[in-house]
């Protein structure tokens, strides 16, 4: 019988863990909404692959921005940020964007060019993700391992 509980205990641990995960596919989601781009493959595929590039381990943080905000801390020696919630990380990827020397990453994604077109903004820009192209073209051949891939809350 307390095998029984322990299985029961441990399936509804994962089952409440698992509602909280947050799948690059729903943080893309949220912060193409959060910056008026359109909902498109080109874009979704683009920040995806712009994740993978990035491959973060750090909290809320997929994008890697060192934008310092309330509650962040430093999550490496570059200082990257992990941010104590998902929506700081939007937010604070959000703001990071929207500064002036990104204004070429934020017009193709407005203007809702191919992915890889968006990709080379990002490995040009300073942002520092020079791998963006290479990381898109994955994503493209395996969209659906970019897009359930978890995002580190």
């Amino acid at each position: 019988m307390q095998s029984h509980t322990l299985l029961l205990v441990l399936f509804v641990f994962v089952q409440l863990s698992s509602v909280h995960a947050v799948t690059r596919c729903g943080w893309a989601q949220s912060f193409i909404k959060d910056m008026g781009f359109p909902n498109s493959k080109n874009t979704m595929t683009a920040l995806l692959g712009w994740m993978q590039g990035e491959g973060s381990p750090c909290r809320n943080n997929p994008l890697d921005t060192t934008e310092p905000w309330a509650r962040s801390s430093d999550c490496n020696s570059a200082h990257v940020k992990n941010y104590a919630s998902l929506q700081d990380g939007l937010d604070a990827s959000a703001h990071t964007l929207r500064l002036s020397y990104y204004d070429h990453i934020r017009a193709r994604f407005h203007a809702n060019a191919d992915a890889i077109s968006i990709a080379q903004a990002i490995a040009s820009s300073p942002w520092g993700t020079h791998d963006a192209v290479a990381a898109t073209k994955y994503c493209q051949e395996h969209y659906e391992t970019c897009c359930h891939s978890p995002v580190k809350g």
